[in-house]
C-alpha cells in the first residue's frame, strides 16, 4: 500500500502525541491498539470521576491530568499509548529494548493485551473503514503485512514478556479477563494504581463502560475529545456501516468468524508458539 507524505505526517503528529511527556505520571498503561485500550481509559475514567466527583469523564490525557492537578485533583494520574508504534513503514525489526521498554525503566506500567487474531481483525476494520486514506488489501493481506501485521505484534510482546520485570511495577490487564469479569478487573487495577477500592463506584464505572452503553453513546454521536490532540475517542466512522464504529461488536475469539477459514489454523499455531506463555494464549 503506497504511503502519502499526508500520511506519514499524520503518523508523525499521533506518534508526538503519543509519547509519554517528561512530567511524571502514577501510571502509563500501554497496548498495541484494539486491545481495549479505549475501554479500559473509559472504565478507569468513569472510576475516577466518580470516586472524586470530578465534572468530566477523564481520559487520562497528558493536558488533562496537568489540568485536574492545577485544580487540587489528588488522584491517580496517567497516559494510555502505544509507544513507540506507528504505521507508515515501521516493521518488527525495529522495535527494541531501547525503543518499546526502556522509557517505561523506572515507571509503573499496566500492560493491556487481547488475543493477537482478535487484535488484527479490529485493527483491520478500523484501517479499512475508518482511516484516511484506507488500507487498500484485505485482511488476508493485513495479518502478514510487515508494518501492520502479525509479526510486529508478536515481536512487541515478546519485548514485554522477556523485560516485563525491568520497570517499576507491572501489572498485565487481558481483554478477555476484563470481559469476564469487569468489576473484578477494575478492582484490580484501582488496586494496583493504590486507590481505593469503593463498591459504588466501581459498579457506576462497571454500568457507564458497559459494551451496550458504550456503543449507544457512539452511535449517537457522543463526543470525548483527547485534549492533548483534539482526536476523538470514538472516532468520525460511517454510523451507516457497523464496521466503521470504533465499538464494533466486542466479541471474544471473534477472529474465527472473520478471517479466511483456510488461513486459521496456521495463524493459530503461530500465536501458540510464539506468544509468550505470560499473556494465557499458549
Amino acid at each position: 500500500m503506497a504511503v502519502t507524505n499526508y500520511l506519514r505526517n499524520w503518523f508523525q503528529n499521533r506518534r508526538q502525541n503519543a509519547r509519554p511527556a517528561k512530567t511524571a505520571f502514577d501510571f502509563y498503561s500501554i497496548g498495541y491498539p484494539k486491545t481495549g485500550n479505549t475501554w479500559t481509559r473509559i472504565l478507569l475514567g468513569s472510576y475516577v470521576r466518580s470516586l472524586h466527583n470530578l465534572p468530566e469523564l477523564p481520559l487520562f490525557d497528558p493536558v488533562e491530568m496537568a489540568e485536574l492537578k492545577s485544580r487540587g485533583y489528588d488522584g491517580p494520574t496517567g497516559i494510555f499509548t502505544h509507544q513507540p508504534l506507528e504505521w507508515s513503514d515501521q516493521d518488527s525489526g525495529e522495535l527494541t529494548f531501547q525503543n518499546v521498554i526502556a522509557p517505561f525503566l523506572e515507571q509503573k506500567v499496566i500492560l493491556l493485551v487481547r488475543h493477537p487474531l482478535d487484535t488484527l481483525v479490529s485493527s483491520f476494520m478500523h484501517w479499512k473503514h475508518r482511516s484516511t486514506p484506507q488500507y487498500s488489501g484485505t485482511l488476508r493481506d493485513f495479518v502478514s503485512d510487515p508494518v501492520f501485521g502479525l509479526d510486529k505484534l508478536l515481536r512487541f510482546y515478546q519485548l514485554w514478556a522477556d523485560h516485563h520485570t525491568a520497570v517499576g511495577s507491572f501489572l498485565c490487564a487481558r481483554y478477555e479477563d476484563t470481559h469476564r469479569d469487569t468489576t473484578g478487573q477494575l478492582s484490580r487495577l484501582v488496586a494496583f494504581l493504590e486507590e481505593r477500592v469503593d463498591e459504588n463506584a466501581i459498579r457506576d464505572a462497571v454500568s457507564f463502560s458497559s459494551f451496550e452503553n458504550l456503543k449507544g453513546l457512539e452511535a449517537s454521536g457522543t463526543r470525548l475529545v483527547y485534549k492533548s490532540s483534539g482526536f476523538h475517542a470514538f472516532g468520525d466512522g460511517d454510523r451507516s456501516n457497523p464496521d466503521a464504529f470504533h465499538i464494533r461488536n466486542g466479541k471474544v475469539a471473534g477472529y474465527r468468524t472473520e478471517l479466511p477459514p483456510e488461513i486459521i489454523a496456521d495463524l493459530e499455531e503461530r500465536v501458540q508458539a510464539e506468544m509468550p506463555q505470560i499473556y494465557g494464549y499458549t
